[in-house]
């Protein structure tokens, strides 16, 4: 017999593979911190920018939000 398709995991051995994946990311994280985390980051989402807010950064976005509600008038709420 002819066979098109091979069957896939189980998913007992897809949630032991899952496991075991996250256990050697969180291994790898507590041994090496916050690199390990970039690099992570860098793998599964292309992120490389900063974790971090720098003080100036923070602050713009709380002055962005003033304006924010500033703007969106009285609330109706009460």
């Amino acid at each position: 017999m002819l066979q098109l398709k091979q069957p896939g995991l189980s998913s007992e051995e897809s949630d032991r593979q899952v496991r075991e994946s996250v256990e050697t990311m969180l291994e790898d994280i507590k041994q090496r911190g916050e690199i390990a985390i970039r690099e992570l980051a860098n793998k599964l989402d292309g992120w490389e920018d900063d974790f971090v807010l720098s003080n100036e950064k923070k602050q713009g976005l709380i002055d962005s939000f003033g304006v924010a509600i500033a703007s969106a008038g009285p609330s109706t709420n009460g």
